[in-house]
């Protein structure tokens, strides 16, 4: 992550599991960031990337939930801090 997102971005009010990075991108977006894909070389093993049915179940509810609330945000229905600027001293 750059370093302008990170003082942009109130990224301490986003979820601490594999939400974060959806929020992240709603959140770059809302602030018109721009987002860029780095490509990195690795070597997953066969059960490196494996999730179950509940677990992926959870995080694409919550995914879709937070797109919602940014939706939510941007029609003024329900506000959230998540979308708005960090006060100072706060990320």
């Amino acid at each position: 992550y750059s370093r302008r997102l990170l003082l942009t971005i109130p990224f301490l009010r986003n979820s601490q599991d594999f939400t974060f990075d959806s929020e992240l991108i709603m959140q770059a977006v809302h602030f018109n960031l721009a987002i860029q894909e780095v490509p990195a070389t690795c070597r997953y093993f066969e059960d490196a990337s494996s999730v179950g049915l509940q677990a992926s179940t959870i995080y694409g509810t919550k995914t879709l939930w937070a797109a919602t609330r940014l939706l939510l945000h941007r029609h003024h229905i329900l506000p959230s801090r998540k979308y708005q600027h960090p006060g100072p001293g706060e990320s």
